[in-house]
């Protein structure tokens, strides 16, 4: 049986003291999230789970920002002109703010990621808890939030433990995979903290130019014997040369043939 359609029946299943907190309308909602894995992620003991950051590639699900795109495009209040923007979003600015804590991961048929996410900069206090529920293809099931917006909506809380966990799979992926044949990171070595260049870019740029054209050794001009030399040859091959026709002893031979 598919487990992306196998439904746990939710009398089997045991509820958080935030569960029994929410009115019958919530509870169905809730109910309706879980119901593919059959447990209440905020139940789900400390032994179960491991740090995102500590795990292999192999532990994490191939989330991506399309698969994000998809879920939050479905989701009130996220339009594709948003999402096309995504860097703007509060949702991702408290993901570069570090507000995303505790990112855990659990593996069962599909992947429950588990997270923090602290209200205010230094105040770590109350913070929201927030899940998501993730198949190993990277799609994105459900996700919930403890704030008061997640009740029927998914917060801006969810969409930044998602952007949290898309930059774990991607470290995970840059360090895990080999790398291609004469791509940068196979060309990629370690250089002493002595020899590393820490100017801005143009001004290294104009440095690099500078020892450039200093380290190109100059080309002395011609002889006039070899000046000569060129125009006995441009004379003997019989093309009618520009040149020529202004040069004393070469002129008037070019002028006589024309």
């Amino acid at each position: 049986m598919p487990h992306s359609t196998e439904k746990v029946p939710q009398s089997e299943t045991m509820k958080s003291d935030y569960y029994q907190g929410l009115d019958s309308i919530a509870r169905q909602r809730y109910d309706a999230k879980i119901s593919t894995v059959g447990v209440d992620p905020y139940l789900i003991p400390p032994t179960e789970q491991k740090a995102a950051r500590e795990c292999s590639i192999e532990e994490l699900p191939g989330l991506c920002y399309p698969d994000i795109f998809m879920f939050l495009i479905e989701v009130p209040g996220y339009s594709a002109g948003a999402l096309k923007a995504y860097k703007s979003m509060d949702a991702y600015r408290f993901f570069l703010r570090g507000w995303v804590r505790s990112l855990l991961c659990t593996r069962k048929d599909k992947f429950i990621i588990t997270s923090k996410v602290i209200q205010f900069e230094g105040i770590t206090e109350n913070p929201h808890h927030v899940w998501t529920i993730i198949e190993p293809s990277g799609l994105v099931v459900s996700g919930h939030c403890t704030c008061m917006a997640s009740s029927d909506v998914v917060c801006s809380h969810v969409a930044a433990t998602l952007f949290a966990l898309d930059a774990c799979v991607r470290i995970q992926q840059e360090t895990s995979s080999p790398p291609l044949p004469n791509s940068p990171r196979s060309r990629r070595c370690v250089e002493p903290a002595r020899d590393v260049n820490f100017s801005y870019p143009n001004k290294r740029r104009k440095t690099i130019d500078e020892n450039s054209r200093q380290s190109t050794p100059a080309v002395p001009p011609p002889t006039a014997e070899e000046m000569k030399q060129f125009y006995d040859s441009l004379a003997s091959s019989g093309a009618k040369s520009v040149i020529l026709s202004v040069l004393p002893g070469y002129c008037e031979e070019f002028n006589s043939s024309t």
